[in-house]
């Protein structure tokens, strides 16, 4: 999860807060004006009337922020997840010849399906499928060699 966007969230809230502290204060003053027996200035009621609708675009806009920021949030947990649940169907397998890759749990090595992910990718969260290079499998992504051989096959770490 980003840091910088909790961060956003965290200071959106804040700022709304303060909005809404703003116009509480604001209507208590108007109020204030309004229930006093004393006479009133137009201009001073007009001038807290101003303030407050200023307050409540301010408060708006800050709610459509945050609004923003915690559907960008969801969205990012929801790819997380996602990325998450792809890798649970793995276990980490040794080569005969001593790599070490992630493989599905409940395909044999010798279907067609088999396939190794590499263990650097999988640390990162994601799933990057080895291709064969010579005697390695090498990783598109980050370029990780993995050692094997089909021929002596793999174990369960």
């Amino acid at each position: 999860m980003d840091t910088n966007l909790l961060s956003d969230l965290v200071d959106l809230v804040g700022t709304g807060a303060k909005s809404a502290n703003s116009l509480v204060d604001l209507a208590k003053r108007l109020k204030g004006l309004t229930g006093s027996t004393k006479p009133t200035r137009d201009a001073e009621v007009e001038t807290l009337i101003a303030n407050l609708l200023i307050e409540i675009a301010n408060t708006k806009i800050a709610n459509a922020e945050l609004k923003f920021k915690l559907t960008e949030l969801l969205e990012a947990m929801n790819v997380e997840k996602d990325r998450q649940a792809k890798l649970v169907g793995y276990v980490l397998h040794k080569t005969e010849v001593g790599g070490f890759a992630y493989a599905p749990k409940d395909t044999p090595p010798d279907h067609d399906d088999f396939h190794l992910i590499c263990p650097r990718c999988y640390e990162d969260g994601i799933r990057s499928i080895l291709q064969k290079r010579g005697v390695d499998y090498k990783c598109p992504r980050c370029s990780a060699a993995v050692p094997y051989s089909a021929r002596m096959g793999i174990v369960v770490v």
